[in-house]
């Protein structure tokens, strides 16, 4: 919900890819974005890049980020499983038969999230006047 609404103030490529790795930096000794460690980076990059290129290849309409939600989580869901392989932790083989679960409800989950972030962005931070001196520098 967040990234979408950053996307909608921000409307440039690109911004998302930059919000979504500060993110993951920021994630880095935590469990959030996958196992602790700088891998996060590179799955926080390529995520905002699935992000940004969905929302432009939808024209930056409402679908497209509700797509680019689902698309980004169903993407970051299985990068942070594919580090957990590659990096040889017993938590993939119990997770791996939850993949089947896992990869819907995130895939669902970050699509309703996209809609969130486009519904209350155009219910009521649009309106702002800070929000649109934003958007209008």
């Amino acid at each position: 919900m967040l990234v979408i609404i950053g996307a909608k103030i921000v409307n440039r490529f690109g911004a998302v890819t930059l919000m979504v790795t500060v993110f993951s930096v920021v994630a880095i000794p935590t469990t959030m974005f996958g196992p602790p460690g700088p891998q996060k980076v590179l799955i926080g990059i390529t995520t905002g890049i699935v992000y940004d290129l969905t929302i432009s290849v939808l024209q930056r309409r409402k679908i497209g980020y509700i797509m680019a939600g689902g698309l980004s989580s169903l993407y970051a869901i299985l990068a942070i499983f594919t580090v957990l392989v590659w990096l040889r932790l017993p938590s993939a083989e119990r997770l791996r038969h939850l993949l089947i679960y896992f990869v819907p409800v995130y895939t669902l989950l970050g699509g309703i999230g996209g809609w969130l972030g486009v519904h209350v962005f155009d219910r009521r931070l649009s309106k702002l006047a800070v929000v649109r001196n934003l958007q209008n520098p």
